[in-house]
This record gives structure tokens, C-alpha cells and sequence, in this order.
């Protein structure tokens, strides 16, 4: 690939530059930027995004249990959806462990809980939430608490141990969990026994038949021997022979007969694998001649006649269908698009969309940390953006793509993604290691049309990859055995002479011996001039030469500090090279720029990047720096401006957290830079993309990726979905910030304008009045000012003979034991 200082090459996956570090993979691409300088009058002025596309897509941590509440009962305010467990944000909220979705952003309930919350039920008006916590809004408030919109309530003075399960039976709340009898009713001054209770563990209650159903891990309810599940009507009954093992861990009701999921192999003495039905009389399996899941049954719901089936299993009904969530029509299993890549623990419906939450990262094919709106087969998450952190950035044909890796808080997989709108898409299940270790993507590419990544990876999509995998369009396959040996890392990608170049840590590629780097040609590996005798974290091409980067001595049999190029028969050596590390290239004015942890070239004072004007290397003004060990990760070029992201705190000497831009002059910050590493840079449009292990950018929250460009006018308040009968009045309205100066709604993407019954259309508030039924449809505004242009959500307008109310009972699911 020939580099050019001035434009990018989106023909490439990769655009050259690909640089690895031991302790997070580093990419740097060339870049387009606008001078990221302050703004005059009449200039667009250039700083980092905000925004729903930069938070979280969900949850930072597991959701044990999720209900719907309507705040002001039959008021105007529409229901909200509770979701609960053990994380502290929620978006860009900080939400300890509660947090409510009102159809388009994540809102925090006070100060929440101070530990996990497992159940959640909503009585006399008032959402209710248990668990393990101790105070609640910071009062203290043991295991159990009310939320009345405004304030947490204690329960008097609460419960000794865990509450496992909630719900309201005869006017009266009922709480299971670990407690003294395991399951107490609040009477409305004191919490009573019910009965003797259980002699152990209540993790599920529901009501059946008018009766009180309770699910758990007991042997005994009151008097009566009862297998795991017990109903309650003044006294205590087993339901037949109960199950067995592990015990019930949810409720449904579905076809009339009583649904019960847990961890059990039987019911009533039958063979019913986690999930099972109860008629009343007799137990029975779903499903023949293979029944139930192969695993443990969570969560259950009922929507659109369906049951509604979430867990932690790879198959249901002897099918590899949809992981951890699957659906049952009362004689199959069926899928549910591509399921979650970890457990469901909690389902509900809203919006009359059905959520599905719990411990994952992925559902249906999108990033959606740990909650997950479906309609159909098709899921989105509950917010947009990234959910761990990000290593690799490039464009290819117009689209924005990521390599992430597991996150601390643990997910099993790394993951390629692309930009949809603020929505990220996966492809394919994900990469991941047969031991257990850590994965992660390191590159991205484009050989022959196909998009490649190169990492740290066994597998890609189940099949056994060695470290580098191709995307065919359906899934990730191997390139002819993939590299082996060494550090087994592929940390760099290039095009070179039309041969696909990757480098890192390896002895083997496919059949050949190898060092560290390799070139494939569509057929086969071979070896590249004898190979390089240390890790090799970047590549380059310039003036028809590959440039290798990284920490090594030689490159061939020839002496080279850490940089060298190959000629096309041979490797030379670029000057004294350095006297540390190199983690990342780029082409600048015509000149190749590298950063890294080194301090010299020679006699040379460079400070982590250093200029090659064919002869020597040469300083960029006083370079960067800060404490320990100061590292440039990621450098990108264009239109007279170079960029560096890192995990340096100085540039010239002064202030610039881990992000800086050379003006050719001096280095000057981005804003208030990030808060942790930056690893990566691409262009996007006329913006530049960084990623890293950054939550905020500017001083405001961002997780793993951000832009830095022209700032377009941000969007302050949403329109929302109106409902309207004929001849009625319809308002949409828009809030953004100073920025904006013009407005414009579209309805089905057709700009509207005034006249007739519509008024405001080139304004904040669009009116329609009179209403009729050819104005129903979906409604957007897009929001302009001097730098372009920003589009809100899009909300439909419903015109109807009867909008209808919504109601009904909450929805209550039960969590898994321990979580």
C-alpha cells in the first residue's frame, strides 16, 4: 500500500499501521482532521462529542431482576422500566444498583442501594426492591425499601439476612430469601411469618390459581414435605413430588398451567430438563422426545403467546438454538435471533418490546451490556456505545469498525464490531482462548476485500483460528492454520506489495518457520528476509518500503534498534534507531513519525516520538512525557496535523492527558484529554476516532471511544411517541444546545413544511392540528448549525379511534441463586 500524507485509502480495512503493546494493542492509522484550534466568529470550532453514543449500552454489572412501573398510577407520566442488580452506572448516570429506562435514556432513583438488590415487585403504588443491601437514598434500610418517586422508605426495621424474591398476594407483600423462616408478609406495621415457613432458601414467588406459590432450594414447608416448590393457602402444600438437585428459580404463567424453571433434571419423578409445567395436579416436560434446556433456567415471561425462556444454556429442546434465551410456543422451541453470548437472569415486556437482561455483553448480534430491548429476532441495546475497552479502530467502505477485549469485569469473548447509526453490530460470536486466558484484538485489515483480525485468539466463532481469522461475510475462519509459538500474538496488519503482511510474536504461520513476521498471499505463509529477532508492535509503508517497528535488535541478519525497513529483498536499518520501545507509525508531511516509550536516538533527546528525514531522527519539540514510564500508542496524520494518544500527561512540558496534537510547531492538548489510555485512532467522516480504556473525554463521561471534530449541535431533550385520536392536537419537541441555529422535522425522512394543520416545522416544536390519519408515521428532527448537522430519535405519531390505556399487573421475575 503506498502512504500518502494527505488523504486515507478507505479501499483498505487497515490503513498500514497497526501497534501492540503488552499491556494493551495500539493502532495507528492516517487521519483526516479540520485544526483542532478554538474557533473564531464564523469558524466551526473542533472539540471532543457527547452523548448517548459515547455511554454505555446499558449496565456496567449484572441485572438480577426488572419490573415495570407507572410513577403516577393512571396520571399522564407513561410506566417506567426498573431493572436492578449490582452496577453503578447506567449510561452516563451513576445509578447504584437501581436504575429506570424511560423509553430513551437511563435515569438513577436517588442515591440507590448500597449492595446488590435481587428483587423487585411494586406494592400499593410504591416499586419495592430486596437484596443484600443495608441502606437505601443513605438511610438505613435492611435488605428491603420502597421507592415513592422521590425518597427510599425503610421496611421498619427490615430483615436480618438476603431477600431472594418479592410479590404481592391477598393486598399483602411476601418476601423470600435466607432469612429466619425464609418467608415473611408485611402485615402493614410488622413482618409475620407465614407459617413455620421454609427450612431453607425461598428464591421464587408467584401467584397461581389464587393461590401463593414459592420456589427455592427447600425440603420442608411448614408441615409438608415439598421438594423445591410449595403452595400456600393458609397452610403449606406440596406440589406432588416437587423437583429435584438445584432446585426453582422462577415463575410463569403460560397455556394455564403454572411454568417453573430452576436447575432440577426432574419433576414429579419425570424427566424435565431445568424447566417444567405444572397443571395443577401432575407435572409434565415441555417438549419430546428431548425436553427442556441443557443447562439452568433463570428467568421466565410470557410475550406475544410465547413463552419467553432465559438462562445459562447453549440448546433448548436438544436444538443448538439461541444462547441463554430461548422461546417456547406450546409445542416447540424456537430461537430467539442469536441469543446472548453470556446468562439471562430477568426478562419483562415494555413499550411492547421484550427486555431480556442480565450478565452478557452481546445480544442478538449488538453490543448491550447485560440488558437488551428485542422486537422479532432483532435486539438493540438500552442506550448505545461500547461496553469494553477498545484496541483497534479502522474504516472500511464508509463504516466505522472496533476490536474490543474483555473488560475487568469479565466477559469470556473480544469482539469485532461496526457502526450503525450510535449502534455497535458484532461480527460473529467473538474471540476467545481454550485456557481460559485473556483475550484480545490487536488488528484489523482488508486483504483482497476481506476484513481481517489479527490478536491474541485460539478461536474466532468456535473455529480453531491461531491467532489471525478472516470475516467471510457469515462468520471467522482460519488463514491456513493461523501463527503459532512465540508470544502465539499477531499485534500488526499491512498491504505490501499487494501481499497481505502481519507481524508480532510467533515462530510459525500456517506450515512455515517464521519470526515474528510473515506475508500471506492468499494461499499460503512465508517467511519475509529471514524475519525479526523480537516482538514487532507496528508496521508502516513508505516510498514503496515496509516499515517494522517494535522492540527487537536485528531484523534479518542485519543490526536495527526497534525499526527497520524492508526493500523488497532486504532489511536495512533506519539510523541508530532507539533506546526503548516502539508501539506506533505513521506518515507525516511526507516523513515518517514513531512513537513509543523511548527517550533517544542516538544522541538525539526525542522523548516517545522522533522524525525521519532519511538521515536521522529528529525531535518534535520537547516531545512527551509524565511519571513512570510515558508511552505514545497510537499516532495518525493529516491535513498538516499529527495526533498522539498514549498514556503520557505532558506534551511540551505541559498538561495533556494522554491526548495531544504537533501543529508543527508545538504540542497542544485535546481539551482535557481522557482518563485513561488511549490505544487507537482512526478517521471517520471529518472527525477522529480514539479509542482505548478511557470512561471520560473533556470531563465528561465517555466509555472507550470518542470524536473529536467539528462540534455539532448536541441534543439536549428527545422528542417522544405521541398518541392521538382524529382531529386531536400532536406536539413534538425538540431541546438542543446554544449551538444550534436551524431546525428542521421530517416525517418518514420527508422534510415537512408549514401549512395546512402543520405548524413549527422549521422550529423546536412541530404541532399537528387538526390530527388525521394520514399524518401518523415516524417524525425526526435533524438540528444544524455553522459545523452540520445533528438528527434526533426517531418517535412515531399514532392516530387512532381509541388510544389505548396502559395497565396491568407488574411483572415479576425472579433472579438466579447467588447473583
Amino acid at each position: 500500500m503506498r502512504a500518502n500524507s494527505n488523504s486515507t485509502d478507505t479501499n483498505y480495512f487497515d490503513q498500514s499501521i497497526r501497534p501492540r503493546s503488552p499491556w494493551a494493542a495500539a493502532v495507528a492509522l492516517t487521519l483526516a482532521l479540520l485544526s483542532p484550534t478554538a474557533a473564531t466568529r464564523g469558524e466551526c470550532e473542533q472539540n471532543w462529542k457527547s452523548g448517548a453514543a459515547y455511554s454505555l449500552p446499558g449496565l456496567d454489572g449484572p441485572v438480577n431482576a426488572m419490573t415495570t412501573w407507572d410513577p403516577d398510577g393512571a396520571g399522564p407520566q407513561p410506566p417506567l422500566l426498573i431493572a436492578a442488580g449490582s452496577f453503578s452506572r447506567a449510561g452516563t448516570s451513576a445509578a447504584n444498583r437501581i436504575a429506570a429506562w424511560n423509553g430513551s435514556e437511563w435515569q438513577p432513583l436517588g442515591s440507590g442501594l448500597n449492595n446488590s438488590v435481587r428483587a423487585l415487585t411494586v406494592y400499593n403504588g410504591m416499586l419495592v426492591a430486596g437484596g443484600d443491601f443495608t441502606t437505601a437514598g443513605g438511610s438505613q434500610a435492611l435488605r428491603v425499601a420502597t421507592w415513592n418517586g422521590s425518597n427510599w422508605i425503610p421496611f421498619a426495621t427490615g430483615l436480618t439476612l438476603t431477600v431472594r424474591a418479592l410479590t404481592v398476594f391477598n393486598g399483602q407483600l411476601i418476601a423470600g430469601g435466607d432469612f429466619e423462616t425464609n418467608i415473611v408478609r408485611w402485615t402493614g406495621t410488622n413482618w409475620q411469618s407465614l407459617g413455620q415457613g421454609m427450612n431453607n432458601a425461598v428464591y421464587a414467588l408467584t401467584v397461581y390459581n389464587g393461590e401463593l406459590i414459592a420456589g427455592g432450594t427447600f425440603t420442608r414447608a411448614g408441615q409438608a414435605l415439598a421438594n423445591c416448590v410449595a403452595t400456600w393457602n393458609g397452610s403449606w402444600r406440596a406440589m406432588g413430588t416437587g423437583v429435584n438437585n438445584f432446585g426453582a428459580f422462577c415463575f410463569a404463567t403460560y397455556g394455564g398451567e403454572l411454568i417453573v424453571g430452576g436447575g432440577f433434571d426432574h419433576a414429579g419423578g419425570i424427566s424435565a430438563n431445568a424447566i417444567a409445567r405444572w397443571n395443577g395436579f401432575a407435572w409434565s416436560s415441555l417438549g419430546e422426545p428431548v425436553n427442556g434446556v441443557l443447562g439452568s433456567v433463570y428467568s421466565l415471561n410470557v410475550h406475544n403467546g410465547e413463552l419467553i425462556v432465559g438462562g445459562g444454556f447453549d440448546a433448548a429442546g436438544g436444538e443448538s438454538l439461541s444462547p441463554a434465551v430461548a422461546k417456547w410456543n406450546g409445542n416447540n422451541w424456537l430461537a430467539l435471533g442469536t441469543g446472548t453470548n453470556y446468562n439471562v437472569l430477568a426478562t419483562a415486556e415494555y413499550g411492547g418490546r421484550l427486555i431480556t437482561a442480565g450478565q452478557f455483553a452481546r445480544a442478538g448480534g449488538v453490543l448491550a451490556s447485560n440488558i437488551a430491548s428485542w422486537s422479532g429476532g432483532t435486539a438493540r441495546a438500552l442506550g448505545s456505545g461500547v461496553n469494553t475497552p477498545v484496541a483497534a479502530l479502522t474504516v472500511h467502505n464508509g463504516e466505522l469498525y472496533e476490536g474490543g477485549v474483555p473488560s475487568s469485569a469479565g466477559y469470556p469473548a473480544s469482539r469485532v464490531a461496526r457502526l450503525h447509526g450510535d449502534f455497535w453490530e458484532t461480527l460473529g460470536i467473538g474471540m476467545y482462548n481454550a485456557n481460559a486466558v485473556e483475550s484480545r484484538i490487536a488488528a484489523l485489515a482488508a486483504f483482497q476485500g476481506t476484513p481481517i483480525a489479527g490478536g491474541t485468539f485460539d478461536y474466532a466463532d468456535r473455529n480453531l483460528v491461531n491467532n489471525i481469522a478472516a470475516w467471510n461475510g457469515a462468520g471467522w475462519e482460519a488463514l491456513a492454520g493461523g501463527m503459532t509459538g512465540g508470544g502465539r500474538t499477531v499485534s500488526a496488519l499491512a498491504i505490501y506489495h499487494d501481499e497481505l503482511i502481519a507481524a508480532g510474536s510467533f515462530t510459525t504461520a500456517g506450515s512455515a518457520s517464521v519470526a515474528n513476521i510473515a506475508r500471506w498471499n492468499g494461499t499460503a505463509w512465508q517467511d519475509l528476509g529471514g524475519g525479526i529477532s523480537g516482538q514487532v508492535n507496528c508496521l508502516a509503508v513508505l516510498n514503496d518500503e515496509l516499515i517494522a517497528a517494535g522492540s527487537f535488535s536485528f531484523a534479518g541478519s542485519v543490526p536495527a534498534n526497534s525499526i527497520a525497513k524492508w526493500t523488497g529483498s532486504a532489511w536495512q536499518a533506519l539510523g541508530s534507531g532507539f533506546n526503548g520501545v516502539v508501539y506506533s507509525l505513521t506518515i507525516h508531511n511526507g516523513e515518517l513519525i514513531a512513537g513509543g516509550s523511548f527517550v533517544t536516538s542516538g544522541s538525539a533527546q526525542l522523548n516517545c516520538v522522533g522524525r525521519w528525514d532519511g538521515l536521522v531522527w529528529q525531535p518534535l519539540g520537547a516531545g512527551l512525557g509524565g511519571p513512570g514510564v510515558p508511552t505514545i500508542k497510537a499516532l495518525a496524520s493529516h491535513c498538516g496535523g499529527l495526533f498522539a494518544g498514549g498514556n503520557f500527561l505532558t506534551a511540551d512540558g505541559l498538561p495533556a492527558n494522554r491526548a495531544a496534537r504537533w501543529n508543527g510547531a508545538n504540542w497542544l492538548p485535546l481539551g482535557n484529554g481522557a482518563n485513561s489510555d488511549v490505544a487507537a485512532l482512526t478517521i471517520f467522516g471529518d472527525q477522529v476516532v480514539f479509542g482505548g480504556s478511557f470512561t471520560s473525554v473533556g470531563g465528561s463521561q465517555s466509555y472507550y471511544w470518542n470524536r473529536w471534530g467539528p462540534v455539532l449541535p448536541t441534543i439536549s431533550q428527545q422528542p417522544v411517541s405521541f398518541g392521538v385520536e382524529p382531529g386531536g392536537s400532536a406536539t413534538f419537541t425538540v431541546a438542543a444546545d446554544e449551538t444550534a441555529t436551524a431546525f428542521q422535522w421530517r416525517r418518514n425522512n420527508v422534510a415537512l413544511a408549514d401549512g395546512g394543520n402543520i405548524s413549527g416545522a422549521t422550529t423546536p416544536t412541530l404541532t399537528i392540528a387538526p390530527a388525521a390519519a394520514t399524518d401518523a408515521g415516524r417524525y425526526d428532527v435533524t438540528v444544524s448549525n455553522e459545523c452540520g448537522t445533528t438528527t434526533s430519535s426517531a418517535v412515531r405519531l399514532s392516530v387512532l379511534n381509541r388510544i389505548p390505556t396502559l395497565g396491568g399487573d407488574p411483572i415479576q421475575v425472579t433472579p438466579i441463586p447467588g447473583k
